[in-house]
């Protein structure tokens, strides 16, 4: 996945329940921006990125400065329509936001 100004670009929008998942999100832009969501919600997470591994449950925030990208690992836990957005003040109006369907 990638972010960038104002928009996130997905190449998997349908995951799998239970399945494991390794989701690289890079910030191509010249701006910090956010991954929000609850698609990380009830599972365990790993988070890596410059080398440092930050693993947790439920994780539902994830800052990207520019020009970095951040490996998330995890295994969807509900099916659905999960959504996200960049919560930085006007991004998600800009049309920062998007979607995956977990089946």
């Amino acid at each position: 996945m990638e972010a960038d100004e104002f928009r996130f670009a997905i190449d998997r929008p349908m995951l799998e329940a239970g399945r494991p998942i390794a989701l690289t999100i890079i910030n191509k832009g010249k701006m910090k921006h956010e991954f929000v969501s609850d698609l990380f919600a009830g599972a365990d997470t790993e988070m890596e990125s410059d080398g440092i591994i930050v693993e947790g449950k439920g994780i539902e925030e994830i800052e990207l400065a520019p020009g970095k990208r951040v490996k998330v690992t995890f295994i969807p836990q509900k099916k659905g329509k999960i959504n996200f957005i960049c919560d930085i003040p006007g991004h998600r109006e800009q049309g920062m936001m998007g979607a995956v369907s977990i089946r």
